[in-house]
This record gives structure tokens, C-alpha cells and sequence, in this order.
């Protein structure tokens, strides 16, 4: 597999398109990552991508694509070819392509797209070299979302239901609501990183030039206002209730 894909073990670390970002720092829009893990058959890995699933087609998401298998062999024929592979599947197959030199045996993946503006989640799980241990390392910014705390709480929920299906490793929320449950504490945290953003790419326009700098916070500025806060906590169930572990 090209160099350019190789899954470089690093604690606390999360790859982040060819570079590596300390956990607990901010990277360009707040952003939700994730560690699957899951010992077991190809059947209990496909298994396991149906039931989120399931409950996936329950939620207000913007599409639900799969589960289904990667072909990295077709990947690595269109990537070098310059070619997309299978729409959603090309970059769900780079994120999962990531394999430290050893052999993807097989992978599964569920395609979750939250909502306008959004980054989609790709849920996966991957083998390698034969034997029952499955892994998966993903993100989604959520930064950009239109209806910003609708999608980051779509994200939030389906890592909850992961947590209960038994295959979250781990999970790294720069907006700190998956450890505290808090939207006052997500509000902070988007509105701060909206801030930095702007004041970032106010200064790259006053040094290259209005017309040479484009990025989606110069559209839309993506604050977490008090009205949408009230607006969530006045219907109490603005998703399926959090799993019960």
C-alpha cells in the first residue's frame, strides 16, 4: 500500500489528514473523534454495523448509506488512476486504509451523514493479518453544520449507541459534551472556536487578499446562540434518549 497510507499507532494522538494533532488541541473547526474495537467474526463485525444501523434510520439524519465491504483493491487501482472509488467509499476506505504495513483482511462500513454543512461520520471496522481483532479510527467536524447542535448531538448519539453495542474504544469531543452532557459547555466551546477562526482567516484576508481566501467560516458564521440552547432543552428529547448501559 502507498506510503501514504499508513496507520501509525500514537497514543493520544489523532491522524487528521497527513498530520497528527496532541489530544485536547484545537484543530480547524471543532471537531468529534473516535476509536472503534470490537474481537470477533466477520459476521459479528457486519452485525454490529446493521444493528447502528437499526437505530441509525431512527434519527433525523441527512443520509444512511451501507453497511458495507471496502475493496481497498479497487481503491488503491482508482486512487492511483486519480479516480474516486465508490463515492462515500473513498474516503471512508483512506480513514480505514491506515494499516502500519500489515494486510487489511476485511472491512465494514456504515456511511452517516448528520445534516447540511456537516462532515459525515464513517463507522467502520477493519482486520488485519487474520486474526479476530477489529479496529477503526475516524472523525467528524461538525464546525460547519447548519443546524450545528442538532448534528453534534446526532454524533454524540450514535457514538452512545456504539458504547452500548460494545465496540467504542474511545472518544475525544473538542466540544466536551460527550463527557459532560452540558450545552452551555458546548456553546462556550463552539462560540470560542468560531471566534479563533475568524480572527485567523480576518488576518490571512488582510495579508493575501479577500478574493484568495475562502473557507467556510467566512460564509457562515457557526455560533451556538441561547435561542437554539432553549430551543433543545424546551423539547427535552430532541433525539432517542441516550442508551442505558
Amino acid at each position: 500500500m502507498d506510503s501514504a497510507f499508513l496507520y501509525v499507532e500514537k497514543p493520544n494522538y489523532w491522524y487528521r489528514r497527513n498530520r497528527f494533532v496532541k489530544g485536547g488541541e484545537k484543530t480547524m473547526g471543532l471537531t468529534i473523534h473516535w476509536d472503534l474495537e470490537l474481537k470477533g467474526t466477520d459476521g459479528d463485525a457486519f452485525g454490529k454495523l446493521q444493528e447502528l444501523k437499526t437505530l441509525a434510520e431512527r434519527l433525523p439524519l441527512g443520509k444512511i448509506e451501507g453497511p458495507a465491504e471496502l475493496d481497498f483493491t479497487a481503491f488503491q487501482k482508482a486512487y492511483k488512476a486519480g479516480k474516486r472509488y465508490g463515492g462515500w467509499k473513498h474516503w471512508a476506505s483512506i480513514q480505514g486504509g491506515f494499516a502500519d504495513g500489515k494486510r487489511i483482511v476485511k472491512a465494514f462500513c456504515l456511511h452517516l451523514w448528520p445534516g447540511e454543512g456537516c462532515e459525515a461520520m464513517n463507522i467502520g471496522l477493519r482486520r488485519v493479518d487474520n486474526s479476530e481483532n477489529w479496529d477503526w479510527a475516524s472523525f467528524c467536524k461538525t464546525q460547519y453544520a447548519e443546524e450545528f447542535v442538532k448534528c453534534h448531538l446526532l454524533v454524540i448519539r450514535i457514538l452512545d449507541e456504539c458504547k452500548r453495542l460494545g465496540i467504542l474504544k474511545e472518544v475525544h469531543d473538542e466540544g466536551h459534551y460527550w463527557e459532560t452532557r452540558d450545552l452551555s459547555k458546548l456553546g462556550q466551546n463552539i462560540n470560542a472556536s468560531t471566534m479563533m477562526l475568524a480572527t485567523l482567516f480576518g488576518q490571512l484576508e488582510g495579508t493575501f487578499g479577500k478574493e484568495n481566501i475562502e473557507a467556510p467560516i467566512t460564509k457562515k458564521a457557526t455560533h451556538i446562540t441561547k435561542l437554539e440552547v432553549d430551543a433543545v432543552e424546551k423539547l427535552h428529547k430532541p433525539l432517542p434518549p441516550d442508551s442505558k448501559n
